[in-house]
């Protein structure tokens, strides 16, 4: 919290995905070879990960897996 009152402003957030195959725990987040977050907790075919929020949600991938957008439920939500 603090952060965000000297700073201004919230840069990451929590994102949902679903995986086209096993993605671990701790990959990287990348679109177009860019890293803009980290898988956070996998559960099955559920990624969910911390990303930068003005990043693209499309053509993302993790450790070479496929990644779609997926929506946050309820109070997870922005």
């Amino acid at each position: 919290m603090a952060r965000t009152h000297f700073l201004g402003q919230v840069k990451r957030g929590l994102a949902l995905f679903h995986a086209d195959g096993p993605v671990a725990e701790g990959a990287s987040v990348d679109v177009e070879g860019r890293a803009i977050g980290t898988v956070a907790c996998v559960q099955g075919e559920l990624a969910l990960a911390v990303v930068s929020l003005d990043a693209p949600i499309e053509g993302l991938s993790a450790g070479g897996i496929a990644l779609a957008g997926a929506p946050l439920l309820g109070g997870l939500a922005r």
